[in-house]
């Protein structure tokens, strides 16, 4: 099993916006749909106006794989660069 925690932080004031896109766009719905996802979802901080982070949890590092290789995926990479000043990503593999 793989977790994820995908930190964004974004350019001021549009961490709402960046994730808004996500969702309507049906990225989020769309990998949650495939298989081996047993969650993909948005938090915002409490403390940090433009800080999101996206907890994701893989049952498989070929799930997550796969999951890298989709339209889906790669077109939160582009809104990323709309809205995203930098990411950062934990990753644990638990057994």
């Amino acid at each position: 099993m793989i977790i994820l925690h995908v930190t964004f932080r974004t350019h001021p004031g549009k961490a709402e916006e960046f994730v808004r896109s996500v969702l309507s766009e049906g990225i989020a719905k769309d990998s949650e749909a495939e298989e081996g996802n047993e969650y993909y979802d948005f938090y915002y901080s409490a403390e940090k106006e433009n800080e999101v982070m996206l907890l994701e949890k893989w049952e498989s590092q070929d799930a997550l794989d796969l999951h890298c290789k989709q339209a889906h995926y790669k077109r939160i990479g582009e809104l990323k660069d709309r809205y995203v000043v930098e990411t950062s990503i934990e990753k644990y593999e638990l057994k």
